[in-house]
């Protein structure tokens, strides 16, 4: 398992890689980590792994900013992976280059994205699927500030809707931009996302220890508290009881 780890980098390296893997097989975790300022390259790279039928990986509520250098940039991409689970996750690309990605899968199978938040504010893609192997895509939220949204080997999805009734994925999903704290801060200060996710057994707990709601959890790694509007008002004043004069 690869959990709870923190990392703010302001390397300038092209090909950083802030979370790797390869080779991995079996019931493998990795939840709860924080990785941002990586200008160029990785969020997290998983190569060549392999959950187990009814054992599968697990990717799931970490916090993953990527983006400002001139090299490629992924937020987080599965390479000839299978059987994986990507549930919770906030990812954000803020590169401004044309083939930057906030979420990808190459050659896959088995992979499951359920919850996640992934954003491009930089006008790249959202998500980058060739011969990706997605079998379940919903209760997402797939944002970019660009033209095009999702690509697959076959045709470019310009938005939701589009991806929705071509390709029939993410039909409970939104394309909202996600209120975030800053850039590289992907706590929430509100969002129309409160409420939206759906229940999954495998994450009961946000990237900071709050539980999740049973029925109705936020999609992304972080919990979101809306603020309540203050409608109070006087109904009636029981003390003191005497009318008071005015003038």
């Amino acid at each position: 398992e690869v959990s709870a780890n923190v990392l703010r980098t302001s390397s300038s390296y092209s090909s950083f890689r802030g979370l790797y893997m390869r080779y991995s097989k079996g019931s493998f975790r990795i939840r709860g980590n924080t990785l941002t300022g990586i200008k160029a390259g990785n969020g997290i790279l998983i190569e060549n792994s392999q959950g187990l039928q009814g054992a599968d990986g697990l990717i799931a509520n970490n916090f993953i900013q990527v983006g400002a250098g001139s090299n490629y940039s992924r937020g987080l991409y599965l390479y000839y992976c299978s059987l994986i689970k990507t549930y919770f996750n906030s990812v954000h690309q803020t590169s401004t280059r044309s083939d930057a990605i906030a979420f990808g899968s190459y050659q896959g199978s088995s992979i499951r994205l359920l919850n996640n938040l992934f954003a491009n504010s930089g006008g790249g893609l959202t998500m980058d699927w060739q011969t990706g192997g997605i079998n379940v895509s919903n209760f997402n939220n797939l944002y970019t500030s660009g033209a095009q949204l999702v690509k697959t080997e076959a045709k470019t999805y310009e938005n939701l809707e589009g991806w929705r009734s071509e390709a029939g994925y993410d039909l409970n999903s939104f394309s909202i931009l996600p209120p975030f704290t800053s850039p590289g801060d992907l706590h929430m200060v509100s969002s129309a996302l409160n409420g939206a996710a759906t229940p999954v057994p495998e994450v009961k707990m946000y990237i900071d220890g709050q539980a999740r709601d049973p029925q109705r959890p936020d999609i992304g790694a972080d919990e979101f508290f809306p603020i309540v509007k203050n409608d109070a008002g006087v109904a009636e004043i029981l003390s003191p009881n005497r009318q008071t004069p005015f003038g």
